[in-house]
Formats: C-alpha cells, sequence, structure tokens
C-alpha cells in the first residue's frame, strides 16, 4: 500500500517539492541572530530519568537528527506547572508565577556555564505578582509570560495584562530593587476580539521588548493561519510607549494545523521580524516532532521544514521552543 501524507507540511517533508505555488526555500545561518537561534530545546519537565528537569536540543547543522545538548538542570520537575519555561542563549529560564516563596512573580535560572547546577534569582512587583497572575496565566499557551531584555542586570518580564476599551495593555517589569519593579504600559493596535481570540485559545498573543504579535489561529478572514506584529516607537522604561500594527498577513500553514502543535514567534535572521514557527507534535508525516517557519521575507512560504530526532511519545513530557538571544 501506498503511503499518501496527510497535510501540504507532509508533501513538503517527504517529497520536498512545490505544493500549490508556495516553495520550501532553506535558509542558512548566516544572517541568524545568534548560534541558537535555530536549534530546538527541549525543556523536559515530567517522567525524566533524572527527576529534575531536563534540557535536550535538536541542532539545525546537523537537520535537527541529532543533539548536541543532554544535561539535568538544578530545577524540580515538582515545579513543572507552576510557571513558563524560556530559553535565552543556552540559559534555561522559569519565569514561576504560582507557589513562589516570595508570594511575587519569580524568575529564576539555570546557567550553562554552571553546568545548569546555579543561576540568578529575583523576584518581581506585586503588580505582576501573587493570585492574579496565577489564576489568569498559569501555563496559558494562548498569553504567555515572556522574559526579553535586561535592566540593570536582571531579565524584564513582559505579560499581557489587561483591556481597556477596544485597545490591549502590556506590561513590563524588571526585578533590579528586589521586590520593586520598574513598570511600563503600552497600549496596541490590537483590539477587545483579538485579545477574547487569544483567551479563548484562538490564538497566541505575545509581548516582548520591541514587539506584541498576534498569531490567529481560528476563524481567519483567509482561511490560513495570520500573523500580525506592533512595533513599539518607544520602549522607554518611563510613559506609555505608542504602538503602529507593522505586520498583518496569512502565512503558509492552515488552519487544519492549528491543534496540531505549538505556534510561535522568533526572529530567526536578526532583521527585528518574527518569523512565525511551529513545533508540530500531533499527526506529523514522519512520525516524529516536527518543526517549520516562515521564510523571513514571506510569510506565504515556509523558510524550514524538517523532522527530528524527538518522539512524539514526549510531546506531554514537557515544552519545545526555538532558541532565543534574548
Amino acid at each position: 500500500m501506498k503511503y499518501f501524507p496527510k497535510s501540504v507540511l507532509g508533501f513538503i517533508l517527504l517529497f520536498g517539492i512545490t505544493i500549490l505555488g508556495v516553495n520550501f526555500i532553506p535558509t542558512t545561518n548566516a544572517g541568524a541572530v545568534g548560534p541558537d537561534t535555530e536549534t530546538l530545546f527541549f525543556v523536559k519537565t515530567k517522567n525524566t530519568g533524572s527527576g529534575k528537569v531536563e534540557l535536550h536540543t535538536a541542532t539545525k547543522a546537523s537537520n535537527y537528527k541529532s543533539s548536541d545538548l543532554h544535561t539535568a538542570t538544578w530545577f524540580s520537575t515538582a515545579d513543572a506547572d507552576n510557571g513558563y519555561w524560556q530559553v535565552v542563549g543556552r540559559d534555561l529560564y522559569f519565569i514561576k508565577v504560582c507557589n513562589t516563596g516570595s508570594g511575587y512573580l519569580e524568575v529564576h535560572s539555570a546557567t550553562a556555564s554552571s553546568g545548569y547546577t546555579s543561576g540568578m534569582h529575583a523576584a518581581y512587583s506585586s503588580y505582576l505578582g501573587g493570585e492574579y497572575v496565577c489564576n489568569k496565566y498559569k501555563q496559558s499557551d494562548s498569553r504567555p509570560i515572556t522574559i526579553s531584555g535586561s535592566q540593570n542586570g536582571f531579565p524584564r518580564v513582559f505579560m499581557t495584562t489587561g483591556f481597556s476599551g477596544d485597545k490591549t495593555y502590556a506590561q513590563s517589569a524588571s526585578g533590579d530593587r528586589g521586590i520593586n519593579s520598574n513598570n511600563y504600559a503600552t497600549t496596541t493596535p490590537f483590539g477587545s476580539q483579538e485579545a477574547n481570540d487569544a483567551v479563548g485559545s484562538n490564538g497566541i498573543l505575545a509581548t516582548r521588548y520591541n514587539a506584541m504579535t498576534f498569531i490567529k489561529k481560528q476563524a481567519t478572514g483567509t482561511g490560513k493561519i495570520e500573523f500580525f506584529q506592533a512595533s513599539q516607537n518607544n520602549t522607554s522604561v518611563s510613559g506609555t510607549p505608542s504602538s503602529q500594527l507593522v505586520i498583518a498577513t496569512p502565512t503558509f500553514y492552515q488552519l487544519s494545523d492549528a491543534k496540531n502543535g505549538v505556534f510561535s514567534s522568533v526572529d530567526v535572521n536578526g532583521d527585528g521580524r518574527q518569523e512565525v514557527s511551529f513545533v508540530k507534535t500531533k499527526n506529523t508525516d514522519t512520525k516524529s516532532i516536527e518543526v517549520f517557519y516562515t521564510n523571513p521575507s514571506n510569510y506565504q512560504q515556509l523558510g524550514l521544514a524538517s523532522g527530528t530526532w524527538f518522539s512524539l511519545s514526549d510531546a506531554q513530557n514537557g515544552v519545545f521552543q526555538f532558541g532565543s538571544d534574548s
């Protein structure tokens, strides 16, 4: 019996051909922000052999078929559901929003230089912490809390904090004075509908230092997964930065893949724009975890399509994400 791929992504992975006039255009590391922006990281938080949170990679140089890192960290798997995990460079950060010892949002790290046995620890302001954040944001894929950039030696935490009228607000803080922080809020061009879509898991509304992005995964006008980016004109800590919509486009991805994995935005080539990445963890044609991201210059083309060495059985055991430079 002949095997027929389940999707357009499957045809590209298995046959490497042009489908429906959309070309697969490979990218290289030449323009990458850093050496790990195209590395796939797996933060394994459950069923680990070590009893600790583990970090594993699939490298672009190996076409994602092998790893250059397998390590246990000092983090306990008991914290797996208490916050968000993020890899920056080769360091692993944990944004702890629930069951914190301080009663505030906390950021902890396991650094590569320490062999993942130690790192930084900081508490953030009550404005971003406590039961409010725990109840509203705990393990939300649709409105993730992220760290991006730093201030006075501490990571800055970004989140979407609320909505007023037809505007969405983003908030950031730095743990530069213990539990005190410098905060700012910024309005964005995203309205209440986008916010409701995100809350309802119809999209992903994420904030970073220089941009807020929205990946709309359901009920799109184009019939494709759509991508929007608002770029801040002013990123100073004081005042209220203004924003404008700089990208609004359908992507290569089909709506049928909306629930087959994790979509996110990542700046692959350092041009300041967030490409749309997709780690496919269900219904894959290669029977492995698969990775994709859009071409940096055209969101309706792919810049990467590859199977990996990771097993589908690990999809429920942790978090997959592309590397980040900040």
